[in-house]
Protein backbone atom coordinates (compact mmCIF):
# COMPACT_ATOMS: atom_id res chain seq x y z
CA UNK A 1 0.00 0.00 0.00
CA UNK A 2 2.85 2.36 0.89
CA UNK A 3 4.61 1.56 -2.38
CA UNK A 4 1.43 2.30 -4.29
CA UNK A 5 1.04 5.64 -2.50
CA UNK A 6 4.66 6.59 -3.29
CA UNK A 7 4.20 5.77 -6.98
CA UNK A 8 1.04 7.86 -7.02
CA UNK A 9 2.97 10.88 -5.65
CA UNK A 10 5.64 10.49 -8.34
CA UNK A 11 2.98 10.38 -11.01
CA UNK A 12 1.25 13.51 -9.68
CA UNK A 13 4.29 15.73 -9.00
CA UNK A 14 6.96 14.24 -11.25
CA UNK A 15 10.57 13.49 -10.37
CA UNK A 16 13.36 16.05 -10.34
CA UNK A 17 16.07 13.64 -9.30
CA UNK A 18 18.07 13.31 -12.52
CA UNK A 19 21.66 14.36 -11.81
CA UNK A 20 22.21 15.39 -15.44
CA UNK A 21 19.87 18.34 -14.97
CA UNK A 22 22.02 19.90 -12.25
CA UNK A 23 23.70 22.27 -11.91
CA UNK A 24 22.06 24.60 -14.38
CA UNK A 25 24.69 26.52 -16.38
CA UNK A 26 24.64 30.32 -16.16
CA UNK A 27 24.96 30.71 -19.94
CA UNK A 28 21.64 28.92 -20.37
CA UNK A 29 19.98 32.11 -19.12
CA UNK A 30 22.04 34.58 -21.21
CA UNK A 31 20.99 34.85 -24.87
CA UNK A 32 24.04 34.85 -27.14
CA UNK A 33 25.18 37.95 -29.01
CA UNK A 34 23.70 37.94 -32.51
CA UNK A 35 23.62 40.02 -35.68
CA UNK A 36 19.98 40.97 -36.27
CA UNK A 37 20.56 43.19 -39.30
CA UNK A 38 23.49 43.77 -41.63
CA UNK A 39 24.28 45.48 -44.89
CA UNK A 40 27.02 45.99 -47.41
CA UNK A 41 28.08 49.30 -49.04
CA UNK A 42 25.57 50.81 -51.46
CA UNK A 43 24.83 54.12 -53.15
CA UNK A 44 22.67 55.10 -50.18
CA UNK A 45 24.99 54.01 -47.37
CA UNK A 46 28.68 53.72 -48.15
CA UNK A 47 29.65 51.44 -45.30
CA UNK A 48 29.23 47.98 -43.84
CA UNK A 49 26.88 47.96 -40.87
CA UNK A 50 26.01 45.30 -38.35
CA UNK A 51 23.13 45.69 -35.90
CA UNK A 52 23.32 43.47 -32.80
CA UNK A 53 20.63 42.30 -30.41
CA UNK A 54 22.47 43.83 -27.44
CA UNK A 55 25.27 46.32 -26.69
CA UNK A 56 28.78 45.23 -27.63
CA UNK A 57 31.67 45.18 -25.21
CA UNK A 58 33.99 47.86 -26.70
CA UNK A 59 37.01 46.04 -25.26
CA UNK A 60 36.26 43.08 -27.54
CA UNK A 61 36.54 45.25 -30.66
CA UNK A 62 39.96 44.58 -32.19
CA UNK A 63 40.03 45.49 -35.87
CA UNK A 64 41.80 42.86 -37.93
CA UNK A 65 41.15 40.26 -35.20
CA UNK A 66 37.57 40.42 -33.94
CA UNK A 67 36.47 41.45 -37.44
CA UNK A 68 38.68 40.93 -40.45
CA UNK A 69 38.94 40.33 -44.19
CA UNK A 70 39.01 36.69 -45.24
CA UNK A 71 41.73 36.24 -47.86
CA UNK A 72 44.56 38.39 -49.15
CA UNK A 73 43.00 40.19 -52.10
CA UNK A 74 41.85 43.26 -50.16
CA UNK A 75 43.59 45.48 -47.61
CA UNK A 76 41.72 46.77 -44.54
CA UNK A 77 42.87 49.88 -42.67
CA UNK A 78 41.18 48.94 -39.39
CA UNK A 79 38.76 51.88 -39.30
CA UNK A 80 35.38 51.41 -37.61
CA UNK A 81 32.91 53.12 -35.32
CA UNK A 82 30.42 51.91 -32.72
CA UNK A 83 27.06 53.70 -32.70
CA UNK A 84 24.51 53.48 -29.89
CA UNK A 85 26.46 50.62 -28.36
CA UNK A 86 25.09 47.94 -30.66
CA UNK A 87 25.75 49.12 -34.22
CA UNK A 88 29.15 48.40 -35.76
CA UNK A 89 29.93 50.57 -38.79
CA UNK A 90 32.93 49.95 -41.07
CA UNK A 91 33.40 52.48 -43.89
CA UNK A 92 33.86 51.04 -47.36
CA UNK A 93 36.77 53.46 -47.79
CA UNK A 94 38.67 51.37 -45.26
CA UNK A 95 39.05 48.66 -47.92
CA UNK A 96 40.94 48.72 -51.18
CA UNK A 97 41.99 46.12 -53.71
CA UNK A 98 45.58 44.98 -53.80
CA UNK A 99 45.20 44.41 -57.55
CA UNK A 100 42.42 46.67 -58.88
CA UNK A 101 40.42 45.39 -61.83
CA UNK A 102 37.54 46.60 -63.97
CA UNK A 103 35.24 43.91 -62.58
CA UNK A 104 36.20 44.47 -58.95
CA UNK A 105 37.29 42.04 -56.27
CA UNK A 106 35.34 39.45 -54.30
CA UNK A 107 36.00 39.10 -50.59
CA UNK A 108 34.36 38.24 -47.28
CA UNK A 109 34.23 40.23 -44.06
CA UNK A 110 34.21 38.03 -40.97
CA UNK A 111 32.97 38.79 -37.45
CA UNK A 112 34.89 36.59 -35.04
CA UNK A 113 32.78 34.22 -32.91
CA UNK A 114 35.49 31.65 -32.28
CA UNK A 115 35.19 30.29 -28.74
CA UNK A 116 38.95 29.71 -28.58
CA UNK A 117 39.79 33.29 -29.56
CA UNK A 118 40.43 35.86 -26.80
CA UNK A 119 39.32 38.56 -29.25
CA UNK A 120 35.96 37.15 -30.30
CA UNK A 121 33.08 39.64 -30.25
CA UNK A 122 31.15 39.75 -26.99
CA UNK A 123 28.24 41.63 -25.53
CA UNK A 124 28.56 43.82 -22.46
CA UNK A 125 26.93 40.98 -20.53
CA UNK A 126 29.80 38.67 -21.56
CA UNK A 127 27.79 36.70 -24.12
CA UNK A 128 29.76 35.35 -27.08
CA UNK A 129 28.77 36.01 -30.67
CA UNK A 130 26.49 33.38 -32.18
CA UNK A 131 27.62 34.06 -35.72
CA UNK A 132 25.99 31.06 -37.34
CA UNK A 133 22.67 31.77 -35.57
CA UNK A 134 22.17 28.28 -34.14
CA UNK A 135 21.19 29.73 -30.74
CA UNK A 136 24.49 28.50 -29.25
CA UNK A 137 27.31 30.93 -28.34
CA UNK A 138 30.16 30.71 -30.84
CA UNK A 139 30.51 30.72 -34.60
CA UNK A 140 31.69 33.31 -37.12
CA UNK A 141 29.37 35.67 -38.95
CA UNK A 142 30.41 36.03 -42.61
CA UNK A 143 29.18 38.58 -45.12
CA UNK A 144 30.31 38.35 -48.74
CA UNK A 145 30.96 41.12 -51.24
CA UNK A 146 31.21 40.67 -55.00
CA UNK A 147 32.82 43.07 -57.44
CA UNK A 148 34.08 45.47 -54.77
CA UNK A 149 35.93 48.54 -56.03
CA UNK A 150 37.59 51.33 -54.08
CA UNK A 151 35.87 54.57 -55.13
CA UNK A 152 38.49 57.31 -55.40
CA UNK A 153 35.87 60.06 -55.69
CA UNK A 154 34.45 59.21 -52.27
CA UNK A 155 37.52 57.87 -50.50
CA UNK A 156 40.50 59.62 -52.02
CA UNK A 157 43.19 57.90 -54.04
CA UNK A 158 44.66 55.10 -51.95
CA UNK A 159 48.18 55.52 -53.26
CA UNK A 160 48.27 59.34 -53.02
CA UNK A 161 50.74 60.80 -50.53
CA UNK A 162 49.09 62.53 -47.54
CA UNK A 163 49.91 66.18 -46.91
CA UNK A 164 49.76 68.34 -43.81
CA UNK A 165 48.08 71.74 -43.80
CA UNK A 166 48.47 74.44 -41.20
CA UNK A 167 45.45 74.86 -38.95
CA UNK A 168 46.67 76.66 -35.85
CA UNK A 169 49.81 77.26 -33.82
CA UNK A 170 49.03 79.90 -31.25
CA UNK A 171 49.82 80.94 -27.66
CA UNK A 172 46.84 81.79 -25.46
CA UNK A 173 47.36 83.60 -22.17
CA UNK A 174 45.74 81.93 -19.17
CA UNK A 175 46.78 84.75 -16.85
CA UNK A 176 47.58 88.22 -18.16
CA UNK A 177 51.36 88.53 -18.33
CA UNK A 178 51.73 85.08 -16.80
CA UNK A 179 50.95 81.43 -17.61
CA UNK A 180 49.77 80.45 -21.06
CA UNK A 181 49.09 77.40 -23.17
CA UNK A 182 50.23 76.59 -26.67
CA UNK A 183 47.59 75.22 -29.01
CA UNK A 184 48.75 73.31 -32.09
CA UNK A 185 46.41 71.75 -34.64
CA UNK A 186 47.60 69.98 -37.77
CA UNK A 187 45.15 69.03 -40.51
CA UNK A 188 45.74 66.38 -43.16
CA UNK A 189 44.17 66.01 -46.58
CA UNK A 190 43.13 62.38 -46.08
CA UNK A 191 42.47 59.77 -43.41
CA UNK A 192 45.52 59.18 -41.27
CA UNK A 193 46.79 56.05 -39.55
CA UNK A 194 46.58 57.41 -36.02
CA UNK A 195 48.92 54.71 -34.71
CA UNK A 196 51.79 56.23 -36.72
CA UNK A 197 51.34 59.67 -35.18
CA UNK A 198 53.25 59.23 -31.93
CA UNK A 199 54.21 62.31 -29.97
CA UNK A 200 57.94 62.42 -29.32
CA UNK A 201 58.72 60.04 -32.19
CA UNK A 202 56.91 60.98 -35.39
CA UNK A 203 55.60 64.36 -34.28
CA UNK A 204 56.86 66.82 -31.66
CA UNK A 205 56.98 70.52 -30.77
CA UNK A 206 60.27 72.28 -30.10
CA UNK A 207 60.77 75.51 -28.16
CA UNK A 208 63.68 77.73 -29.17
CA UNK A 209 65.05 81.12 -28.23
CA UNK A 210 65.25 84.20 -30.42
CA UNK A 211 68.63 83.05 -31.74
CA UNK A 212 67.01 79.85 -33.06
CA UNK A 213 68.64 77.56 -30.50
CA UNK A 214 66.35 74.65 -29.54
CA UNK A 215 65.89 74.66 -25.77
CA UNK A 216 63.63 71.63 -25.37
CA UNK A 217 60.95 69.43 -26.83
CA UNK A 218 57.76 70.43 -25.03
CA UNK A 219 56.13 67.80 -22.81
CA UNK A 220 52.65 67.06 -24.13
CA UNK A 221 49.84 68.11 -21.79
CA UNK A 222 46.87 67.02 -23.86
CA UNK A 223 46.08 65.72 -27.35
CA UNK A 224 43.17 64.43 -29.40
CA UNK A 225 42.16 63.37 -32.91
CA UNK A 226 39.24 65.16 -34.48
CA UNK A 227 37.27 64.36 -37.61
CA UNK A 228 36.63 66.74 -40.48
CA UNK A 229 32.92 66.11 -40.92
CA UNK A 230 33.21 62.33 -41.07
CA UNK A 231 33.97 59.37 -38.82
CA UNK A 232 37.58 59.37 -40.03
CA UNK A 233 40.33 61.22 -38.19
CA UNK A 234 42.14 63.90 -40.18
CA UNK A 235 43.13 66.52 -37.61
CA UNK A 236 45.52 66.21 -34.68
CA UNK A 237 45.25 68.70 -31.82
CA UNK A 238 47.90 69.25 -29.13
CA UNK A 239 48.03 71.46 -26.03
CA UNK A 240 51.05 72.57 -23.96
CA UNK A 241 51.25 74.52 -20.71
CA UNK A 242 53.78 77.36 -20.64
CA UNK A 243 55.05 79.77 -18.01
CA UNK A 244 55.42 83.50 -18.74
CA UNK A 245 59.04 83.19 -19.95
CA UNK A 246 58.30 80.20 -22.21
CA UNK A 247 55.34 81.99 -23.79
CA UNK A 248 57.78 84.50 -25.28
CA UNK A 249 59.82 81.83 -27.09
CA UNK A 250 59.60 80.48 -30.66
CA UNK A 251 57.89 77.18 -31.46
CA UNK A 252 58.00 74.64 -34.28
CA UNK A 253 55.80 71.61 -34.99
CA UNK A 254 57.84 68.84 -36.60
CA UNK A 255 56.30 65.84 -38.40
CA UNK A 256 58.46 63.05 -39.78
CA UNK A 257 58.12 61.88 -43.35
CA UNK A 258 61.62 60.45 -43.65
CA UNK A 259 63.56 57.74 -41.82
CA UNK A 260 61.93 55.72 -39.05
CA UNK A 261 58.66 56.39 -37.20
CA UNK A 262 57.11 58.24 -40.12
CA UNK A 263 53.52 59.43 -40.31
CA UNK A 264 51.33 57.54 -42.81
CA UNK A 265 47.84 57.56 -44.22
CA UNK A 266 45.47 54.69 -43.49
CA UNK A 267 46.51 53.31 -46.87
CA UNK A 268 50.13 52.99 -45.73
CA UNK A 269 51.56 55.87 -47.79
CA UNK A 270 54.15 58.08 -46.08
CA UNK A 271 53.56 61.79 -45.46
CA UNK A 272 54.60 64.20 -48.19
CA UNK A 273 56.07 66.65 -45.72
CA UNK A 274 57.87 68.92 -48.17
CA UNK A 275 54.87 69.15 -50.50
CA UNK A 276 56.61 68.01 -53.67
CA UNK A 277 53.86 65.56 -54.60
CA UNK A 278 55.80 62.45 -53.59
CA UNK A 279 55.81 60.45 -50.34
CA UNK A 280 58.61 61.47 -47.99
CA UNK A 281 59.95 64.70 -46.56
CA UNK A 282 59.60 66.27 -43.11
CA UNK A 283 56.98 68.89 -42.32
CA UNK A 284 57.75 71.92 -40.16
CA UNK A 285 55.28 74.56 -38.97
CA UNK A 286 56.76 77.46 -37.00
CA UNK A 287 55.67 80.47 -34.97
CA UNK A 288 58.04 83.26 -33.97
Amino acid sequence: MRKLFFLLLLTMFGCTCHESEFPLQAEDFVPPLRVVESGIPSNQFYAFFFQFNKPLDPKSLKSGISFYVDGNKVNYTGEYSLAEGNRLIIPACAFWEKTPSKTGTNFSLVLNGDKSSPHALRGQDGSLLDGDKNKVPGGNFVIGVEGFQHHDKLCGIAQAAPKASVDTLQVYRIVKGGAAYLYASVGFNMRMDTSTVVYGKSIWVNMSNKAGQVLQTLPLQGHAWKSNGSINYRRYVMAFILNSDEAAMNFTVNIKGTGRSVVKSVYGVTLDGDGNGSAGGDYVMSMK
